[in-house]
């Protein structure tokens, strides 16, 4: 699980269970899709609901044949919102839905997704 978790920020989703303050635009979902899939993932209800397949009418730049597929990176998962929520104080306050919740967080010990 914690190795998909790196591969779905690394990837370039906001959180790794799904969700997040900032949802992706259609191209960023595309190169998101793409990515994973190179990265050897597959997804459960196969590729025809990916945006590329499903909505080809959005002609995206992501979606044309010669556009390169995004890799895995770990820095944009270390430089992620979620990871820098998770790694500081200051950037929680400054971010977060609810900023009362970062008076609980331990900031020493971020979660294993977030950590090099």
């Amino acid at each position: 699980m914690l190795e998909v978790q790196k591969a779905l920020l690394e990837c370039g989703l906001p959180h790794p269970n799904g969700d997040g303050l900032s949802p992706l635009t259609p191209n960023e979902s595309a190169a998101f899709g793409r990515c994973m899939l190179d990265a050897g993932y597959t997804y459960k209800y196969g590729t025809s609901r990916m945006i590329c397949a499903a909505q080809p009418s959005l002609n995206l730049p992501e979606c044309r044949p010669d556009a390169s597929v995004p890799l895995p990176d770990i820095n944009r998962r270390l430089i992620s919102g979620y990871c820098e929520r998770k790694r500081s104080y200051a950037f929680c306050k400054q971010t977060a839905i609810n900023p009362a919740a970062c008076e609980t967080m331990d900031f020493n010990n971020p979660p294993p997704e977030c950590l090099p």
